[in-house]
């Protein structure tokens, strides 16, 4: 019994080490190894008893080993079951992808104040046309330069090669044929040129751009003409790891949340371009309006203007001085310069509809169509990704049916059994078609790179536009505030006037002339 022991524990112990190292003997490799074993030793009473204890220990080792791998396979199963439970219908694991890394700027770092506050005709000599210059303000570096349009044009052109999916704020459009110089259209160009540079350094990854920071402060002529050149030469962006930004990281993330914001705010610009559209033609009609009125106003002055005339040709003519009305003259000067200052208040109401209504929601509108844009972008780069999977999820489906191995494409540290493979699909999908998977993940995280940026793009801009809506309207109140105190000085002089008929011209005059003063004065002060 002892030696019987002895046996049965060495065989024990062979059949662990066989467990650990990965390799198990077939039923005829462990019967030669038994046979060789009983050979070197003295028969045994007991040997049928032991053979059949080996045999039941070899059986149980046997389907102890069938069912861990059993238990293995339900184990990745289980996992890849509660993973779907979890993630619902169109999710993907967000990830974290290296990038080039800009380097930490003090321009970065500031709360920076950019005013485009004037603009000058430069004349281009005896063979080049004239064109305009906007001049650029920025605080609180107190850089001071002067740009054409064509350089606010290149740098946003290498922001749209270097920040694909980036929402990069509008410009005008350029003119293909003659250069217009007039008042009216330089004022718009740069309204919205202001706009432009405002709205860069309010998104993190734009201002990070080293050429906007070189754009605004560069005076030397000949350096910016290289900053141009080299802007020129920029390629575009294709691949992640080419996507500038200040922590060296970019974040992909596709889930069912981002798809459905995005396809609302789809829906939003779409709808709010039509009414952006209405908005400016009915500014434009407002402009008209106001056109109008003053003008019908002016022809009202210049009918009390005849009527003056009248009236003093009458007077002219009569013989008797008792028997003039020169009050009427008086009256017709006071009822005159009613009309024709109240039309000029309604023309200073046609520059502040144009700036503040047509021009700023020009902007808005023009806004709207670069977002739509970069949806579409956004949409097409999501639509390839999911397209490539359904396309190679189709060619696993074939290729599994076949059990070919060999056209599996296999990597190299794949832990699994081909046993395993063939009998389990989710875990040969997981595994199969190497090269392929590599060009779906790309995908997928480019997909997810342009979603995660546009939603996050979105949300800030429309946060913004509160707080933009809120300032630029407050200031057009403020205008009309000024406008209503300009009136009422107005209207407080036809009332002195009209009290002084018959009183001396002179003194009506002087006391006009008081009332424009302290007008003046009060704009100035406000």
């Amino acid at each position: 019994m002892e030696q019987f022991a002895v046996k049965l524990f060495k065989q024990q112990q062979d059949e662990n080490t066989q467990k650990l190292s990965g390799q198990y003997l077939s039923d005829e490799q462990m019967q030669q190894q038994q046979n060789s074993e009983e050979q070197n030793q003295t028969s045994d009473p007991l040997e049928d008893q032991k053979q059949e204890q080996q045999q039941e220990s070899q059986n149980e080792d046997q389907n102890q080993n069938k069912n861990e791998e059993k238990k293995q396979e339900e184990a990745v199963q289980n996992q890849q079951q509660t993973q779907k439970k979890k993630m619902p219908e169109g999710f993907e694991i967000d990830s974290l992808i290296q990038c080039k890394q800009l380097a930490l700027s003090e321009f970065y770092k500031q709360d920076i104040t950019i005013a485009v506050d004037g603009y000058e005709k430069v004349s281009g000599g005896f063979f080049g046309a004239d064109y305009i210059v906007y001049k650029i303000k920025t605080f609180p570096f107190n850089w001071d330069v002067s740009r054409r349009y064509s350089d606010f044009y290149a740098l946003r052109n290498v922001l749209l090669k270097l920040y694909p999916a980036n929402i990069v704020p509008p410009i005008t459009r350029r003119n293909k044929g003659k250069r217009n110089l007039s008042k009216s259209f330089v004022q718009k160009r740069l309204s919205i040129l202001e706009k432009f540079l405002q709205k860069l350094v309010k998104c993190p990854e734009l201002k990070g751009c080293p050429y906007i920071q070189r754009f605004l402060e560069t005076t030397n002529e000949k350096e910016f003409k290289n900053l141009i050149r080299e802007m020129e030469k920029v390629k575009e962006v294709h691949k992640l790891e080419e996507i500038r930004s200040i922590d060296g990281l970019i974040q992909s993330k596709l889930d069912k949340d981002i798809n459905i914001y995005c396809q609302k705010s789809q829906e939003y610009y779409h709808h709010s371009d039509l009414i952006y559209k209405k908005i400016r033609q009915l500014s434009k009609q407002l402009f008209v309006d106001f056109y109008n009125v003053s003008n019908t106003l002016a022809n009202i002055g210049e009918c009390f203007s005849q009527l003056h005339d009248q009236s003093q040709t009458f007077n002219q003519g009569l013989t008797k001085e008792e028997d003039k009305q020169p009050l009427l003259e008086e009256m017709y000067i006071t009822l005159n310069n009613m009309n024709i200052q109240w039309g000029e208040t309604l023309q200073s109401q046609m520059d502040h509809v144009q700036k503040n209504l047509q021009f700023f929601f020009k902007y808005y509108n023009q806004e709207g169509r670069q977002v739509k844009e970069t949806l579409k972008t956004r949409d097409e780069t999501t639509k390839k990704y999911y397209d490539y999977k359904k396309k190679l999820n189709d060619k696993k489906e074939r290729y599994f049916n076949l059990q070919n191995l060999q056209q599996w494409d296999l990597p190299s540290n794949c832990k699994y059994t081909s046993e395993q493979l063939k009998s389990n699909k989710e875990l040969a999908f997981t595994y199969m078609l190497q090269k392929e998977r590599n060009q779906e993940q790309d995908l997928r995280e480019k997909a997810g790179y342009y979603s995660k940026a546009v939603y996050e793009d979105l949300k800030r801009i429309m946060n913004e536009k509160v707080q933009e809506y809120s300032i630029h309207f407050k200031s057009f109140g403020s205008l009309q505030t000024d406008n209503i105190q300009k009136l009422h000085f107005l209207w407080a002089d036809i009332l002195g006037s009209l009290d002084q008929l018959g009183k001396g011209n002179k003194k009506m005059l002087m006391q006009q002339k008081k009332i424009q003063e302290s007008a003046d004065d009060f704009l100035d002060e406000n």
